[in-house]
């Protein structure tokens, strides 16, 4: 008995990812939307299990992926997080009535299906992995804000797309900090390592600017929420030396809350 308890721990605790940064994304994206509906209730409960749910299954199917040996030892945990899915996810269409939900689960489930090709092709790390993963994660911005609010407003839309925007970026300078050389003895080296993530940054400050100017997708000063990922992308990359990855997660990590933030007050 003891011992079939400890060997069922053993395999939930195995389908826990470690991936920090998904994790701190996904919860900041799921504050986010509650924060501009400003709002939270018991929709906003079942939505936050079904989302982690979702992203425990997506992990444990990718552990099968990688070596289908393991699936006997995975199916229990897989069973186990569809049915939570199930149970939390199907009140919320069918009882609440938040239809909705059923096109912005589209994305995530694209960017699972994305995620489990690039596992299968030994890529699961490549760039257009991450883009699509980030891009799953910031659709949770706008069901937060359904589920929260019960109705799919230009905020929603609006969250949804600061949200892509920053966690693309974002991408793109963890990615750049954590392989480029960050030290050459050349101007012409560093501004040719530095190009790619800056212009995207550069691009994605431009887009939320102009979203604000120009259409009511967006508040007029939420491009300031995307201006302190230019900052960190230029500081860290003048050092002298690479930063450790514990630094570039605790940076980026406080980038993050500092997103949250200011697109907050900037919807607010």
């Amino acid at each position: 008995m003891v011992k079939s308890a400890n060997n069922l721990k053993n395999m939930m605790a195995a389908t826990i990812p470690r991936q920090h940064g998904a994790w701190f994304s996904l919860f900041a994206c799921f504050m986010l939307g509650l924060i501009v509906a400003y709002q939270v209730n018991f929709k906003s409960f079942l939505l936050l299990i079904s989302v982690v749910a979702g992203f425990l299954l997506r992990y444990s199917l990718s552990e099968t992926i990688k070596a289908p040996r393991k699936f006997s030892f995975f199916v229990i945990p897989i069973l186990f997080y569809f049915v939570i899915l199930a149970v939390a996810g199907l009140p919320l269409l069918f009882y609440y009535n938040l239809i909705i939900l059923i096109p912005l689960g589209v994305l995530p489930a694209v960017s699972v299906l994305s995620y489990f090709y690039f596992e299968k092709i030994g890529k699961a790390n490549s760039l257009g992995s991450e883009i699509m993963g980030m891009l799953g994660i910031a659709a949770v911005s706008p069901a937060s804000y359904y589920a929260a609010s019960g109705k799919f407003t230009a905020a929603a839309a609006g969250i949804w797309i600061v949200s892509a925007l920053f966690f693309l970026c974002s991408v793109f300078i963890v990615r750049y900090l954590v392989r480029g050389r960050l030290w050459h003895k050349k101007m012409s080296e560093y501004i040719k390592s530095i190009s790619s993530p800056f212009a995207f940054c550069l691009f994605s400050v431009a887009a939320a600017y102009f979203l604000g100017r120009f259409t009511n997708l967006l508040p007029r000063y939420t491009f300031i929420s995307l201006v302190p990922s230019l900052f960190i992308l230029i500081g860290l990359s003048i050092a002298k030396k690479r930063s450790s990855i514990r630094r570039i997660g605790l940076i980026s990590t406080a980038n993050v809350i500092i997103f949250v933030i200011l697109s907050a007050v900037s919807f607010l």
